[in-house]
């Protein structure tokens, strides 16, 4: 896993549902200064934030790993 790809998927997550990174951060119970970290690569949010950040985007932990292919089910 790429860490800036995983940073980049959190913040395209966190713009498609029309949040902030703070709103992100509380409902996620972290600091935003945490969100900031994950987004910018600094760092790897661990397996289980990732599994609450699926739940709360409404898509799969792979989706946060390895982006979305907006190819997939437009053919």
């Amino acid at each position: 896993m790429n860490i800036k790809a995983i940073g980049d998927n959190i913040g395209n997550q966190i713009a498609r549902n029309h949040m902030t990174q703070r709103e992100c951060a509380e409902k996620l119970h972290i600091t935003e200064a945490s969100m900031c970290r994950y987004i910018a690569g600094q760092r790897t949010p661990k397996a289980t934030l990732l599994y609450r950040m699926s739940r709360l985007f409404g898509c799969a932990m792979e989706d946060l790993c390895y982006g979305i292919d907006s190819e997939v089910g437009n053919e």
